[in-house]
């Protein structure tokens, strides 16, 4: 609850105290989710695609917004600054298999399928990466994030 967190960062930072957020932006993983995406649509699923965008926009909200919801808890923002880092797989099947993965994204994924195409999607999803990542020597996922700098007023 982002909402409540700035509330209680506010609440307690003392007046000229710093407040550094940092957080994902929303184009995180774009790589998988655009063979998602395509398998979605292939399979006739496309209901899903907008349950997909719902969740991403769920978990990591857009520069303007979070900006805003500082400048509505009292907080002067000073800097933001944004830049990447990737993660970079030997190919689809390891980065489905990658621990972080599996703990914090496997589950919210499968909440997008309907439990009964979950295997055929994520099979095919995961075949569409493989071939990826045999033209571009693995598979990559980006994660662009912003770092908002700010002070209590």
């Amino acid at each position: 609850d982002l909402d409540a967190t700035l509330r209680e960062c506010f609440r307690v930072l003392k007046k000229g105290g710093q407040l550094l957020h940092t957080f994902n932006l929303p184009e995180s993983f774009t790589e998988f989710y655009t063979e998602l995406e395509q398998v979605l649509i292939k399979l006739k699923l496309e209901s899903s695609v907008p349950l997909m965008r719902t969740q991403i926009l769920e978990k990591r909200k857009p520069l303007h917004v979070v900006r805003n919801l500082l400048l509505e808890h009292g907080f002067e923002i000073s800097e933001v600054h944004e830049d990447k880092f990737h993660y970079h797989f030997s190919d689809g099947t390891v980065m489905l298999n990658h621990h972080s993965i599996r703990v914090a994204f496997i589950e919210g994924w499968k909440k997008i399928v309907p439990e009964r195409h979950q295997k055929e999607v994520f099979r095919e999803t995961e075949k569409a990466m493989n071939k990826k990542a045999k033209r571009m020597d693995g598979f990559n996922l980006t994660v662009p994030f912003a770092l908002v700098d700010c002070r209590r007023s």
